[in-house]
């Protein structure tokens, strides 16, 4: 996956952000129970409140994929998928631990069949490395049968976050 995000909002004091973010899933093998068969889009909406020591994040963003993207007779094309998580600081600046919910549901019928609604919780760390860049380590199960709902699931991940320079600041000229 390759996903790419724009801060497009951030209050005062940076407590609440709000971003834009534009997943492409790329094919990545020929049969569907070994990964997609074709590109997926997934444009989405993040937000976030930090509370100071803890904080929510909310990421909604739907699916759209091609006609080939049915596992069994679960339709996996346009699909809802929805995000809550919460976190905590550990160590000031240093370490975080985070728990994750994700939910996934088709578009033309939510929640109708169990199979096509994967439900799952995910623990796990965050440590901020160096400025900009955080790695995560974590696992996770589903709570629902649903497709792509695992047993057991572990996850790491590296996120770079380079701060854009800042604009300069403008220089009042003297009137003539």
């Amino acid at each position: 996956r390759i996903v790419p995000r724009l801060r497009r909002l951030r209050s005062e004091g940076g407590a609440f952000a709000l971003a834009l973010v534009a997943t492409v899933s790329v094919p990545t093998h020929s049969d569907s129970y070994m990964g997609r068969t074709g590109f997926v889009f997934f444009p989405g909406l993040l937000a976030s409140y930090d509370f100071g020591r803890w904080g929510l994040a909310l990421n909604v963003k739907p699916q759209f994929g091609t006609d080939e993207d049915k596992v069994w007779d679960a339709e996996q094309k346009h699909l809802l998928n929805g995000r809550l998580g919460l976190w905590f600081e550990a160590v000031k600046d240093k370490l975080d631990w985070i728990v994750e919910g994700h939910v996934a549901t088709p578009l033309d019928d939510p929640f109708g069949k169990s199979a096509s609604s994967p439900i799952q919780l995910l623990g796990g760390t965050k440590w901020h490395a160096a400025e900009g860049v955080d790695v995560s380590l974590g696992i996770g199960a589903g709570l629902t049968e649903g497709i792509g709902a695992p047993d057991v699931r572990v996850f790491a991940g590296v996120m770079v976050s380079p701060e854009l320079a800042p604009e300069p600041e403008p220089v009042e000229c003297p009137v003539i």
